[in-house]
């Protein structure tokens, strides 16, 4: 019977990583300010690196972190091609729904500015009722407001 292929785990990685390079885990938690405990958690999978610490891992050990994270340098070169295409894709989309968005903003600034009904700011908003007509009844002063005969 065949066994399945071996699956390289993160900390089994790290560790032939580490060694391929010639290091220590002493070098290795100097390099990165982190104990040897901690070193030895990720070696043995039995705590993962922090983002900031796969940064400084990729760093120490030569690789990116693409590599040390998935166990391969790059995408498989056959999978380039398809995931470009559809990238490229889903980004022309989005160009072609952005110009859309911004025709339509255009069109609707246009024919704002091209009738009356300008959008009003808020202190012109309040538009104050018609006037009415003051009435003078016989014997009555006219009101202040009206100019004097």
């Amino acid at each position: 019977m065949h066994k399945p292929p071996k699956i390289e785990t993160l900390g089994a990685r790290i560790m032939r990583l580490r060694k391929s390079i010639g290091k220590t885990r002493l070098q290795m938690n100097i390099a990165l300010n982190v104990s040897r405990a901690v070193i030895s958690q990720w070696e043995t999978d039995t705590n993962k690196p922090s983002v900031d610490n796969l940064f400084a891992l990729s760093s120490f050990l030569g690789v990116s972190i693409f590599e040390l994270w998935y166990g391969y340098p790059e995408y498989p070169e056959e999978a380039i091609p398809a995931i470009t295409r559809v990238e490229v894709r889903r980004r022309e989309d989005l160009h072609s729904q952005a110009l859309q968005w911004l025709d339509l903003i255009k069109s609707a600034l246009l024919e704002m500015e091209s009738s009356d009904n300008h959008v009003l700011s808020p202190k012109t908003q309040q538009r104050r009722p018609p006037a009415r007509a003051k009435k003078k009844l016989d014997g009555q002063r006219p009101h202040p407001s009206e100019p004097s005969k």
